[in-house]
């Protein structure tokens, strides 16, 4: 075992913990995800299965790390058959490079992967970021922010269209954070026009039912 690894009393196990096993260290760390007498559940992080692992507390040991970039983001999980699993297939670090390079066999400098507008996976990413910093590097971004929030919004839009790695679970926050930005900015443009001290302003509501209608100038 080694003298930055811990081993712990059953009792003492916590869900959240991460973990590892001295006797399969391929399987990298671990984190608990349920705890009973003498038993915990986990998943680990190297290892290609969607079932959390029931183990026998002694076979654990606390990991020197408690912080990993897999482990910290887990989905919730689900129970099944009695059975606690990851709500999706998933495929593990070792197996997204192996995928990689099946795919492009000469890694970032492969053609395929740099590709053009049209295809490939590095040159329209790019193009997107060289259209953020022409529309909103440097000060552009803070200025609009405070001077023009619809400006803001829309050149925001402009950058997530050009690329297809904003995923979908992420797109609805993400709208209703700009439909609430929308919302607030209508409400100054409303109290200002009444001249009213800006400390009157409403704060932001969630319901958009609160919102006055776009078209205000």
């Amino acid at each position: 075992m080694s003298g930055s690894e811990q081993s712990m009393n059953s009792d003492a196990w916590k869900i959240g913990d991460l973990v590892v096993h001295p006797i399969k260290p391929e399987w990298g760390p671990g984190k608990i995800v349920k705890v009973l007498p003498e038993r915990v559940y986990v998943v680990w992080r190297d290892l290609p299965d969607r079932e959390a692992k029931q183990l026998i507390t002694s076979a654990v040991r606390l990991a020197a790390d408690q912080h990993d970039a897999v482990l910290d983001n887990l989905p919730p999980l689900v129970e099944k058959d009695g059975k606690l699993v990851l709500p999706t297939e998933r495929i593990t670090f070792l197996q997204a490079v192996e995928k990689f390079h099946a795919t492009f066999p000469q890694g970032f400098e492969d053609p395929d992967y740099i590709g053009d507008l049209k295809r490939g996976e590095r040159y329209y990413k790019w193009a997107a970021h060289e259209h953020y910093v022409e529309r909103l590097g440097g000060d552009k971004f803070r200025e609009l922010l405070e001077n023009d929030l619809t400006g803001l919004v829309q050149e925001v839009e402009r950058c997530i269209s050009k690329v297809n790695i904003v995923f979908r679970t992420y797109v609805t926050p993400y709208a209703t954070t700009m439909q609430h930005a929308r919302c607030f900015q209508n409400w100054q443009t409303c109290w200002k026009r009444t001249r009213l001290p800006s400390n009157h302003l409403p704060r932001m509501r969630t319901q958009s039912a609160a919102c006055p209608p776009s078209g205000v100038e």
